[in-house]
């Protein structure tokens, strides 16, 4: 958490909106500032939804992805949680070994890995979904050169920011680096530590599925 444990602005913000109550059946004013300052901030930001972790707000982006072209494949670097769509990739028990057929890996600034991928699978891949850092980088055009290629054979783009949000730059490492994704997930820092997250992006995607 970027500020700290129990940070004291954070921590009485959060005790007097006890008072006033946390989880309502409908839209609370809260929700849209809060929607609007994302917006503001981040660069793929066109539209917004709230859950209360970062793997759910992952889970959610490729739902939206898988509604919005069609098709069921995922292609993914980095880490995104315990979901099964994810954790099949990872061979981990108790998930069936149908899943397994529906995930492929790549490795950070391996492009010809994501190349291979996208050339064998490229018409039935939703989704091309990665961490966005991953230590020091040494090809300056990575995040672009992935953009592009997901984009080739039509799939949606997306940056799992539960890590790199608000901590690379206030708008996350779309905006520290000038690669913008077209859906992003957001979480951690995005209240201290407290449960919530998001998921958000251009609004012709977002706007395919409703969770």
């Amino acid at each position: 958490m970027s500020l700290g444990y129990c940070y004291p602005r954070v921590q009485e913000a959060v005790k007097k909106q006890l008072d006033k109550g946390t989880i309502f059946s409908g839209p609370h004013p809260l929700e849209m500032e809060v929607a609007e300052k994302l917006i503001e901030m981040i660069p793929c930001a066109e539209m917004v939804r709230f859950g209360k972790n970062g793997v759910d707000a992952t889970a959610a982006l490729v739902r939206i992805a898988r509604t919005y072209t069609g098709r069921d494949l995922i292609v993914q670097h980095g880490y995104h949680g315990w979901h099964n769509w994810y954790m099949a990739g990872r061979n981990e028990p108790g998930i069936p070994a149908a899943y397994q057929s529906l995930i492929h890996s790549f490795d950070y600034e391996d492009l010809a890995g994501l190349q291979r991928i996208m050339d064998e699978h490229g018409d039935n891949v939703a989704i091309v979904l990665m961490e966005p850092s991953h230590g020091a980088g040494t090809m300056p055009t990575f995040l672009e050169d992935c953009r592009d290629l997901a984009h080739k054979h039509g799939a949606v783009f997306a940056f799992d920011e539960v890590v790199t949000g608000f901590r690379f730059a206030n708008g996350g490492a779309q905006e520290r680096y000038g690669v913008v994704p077209d859906i992003a997930a957001f979480g951690k820092a995005m209240a201290n530590g407290y449960p919530i997250a998001a998921f958000l992006g251009s609004k012709e995607i977002m706007g395919a599925a409703r969770l």
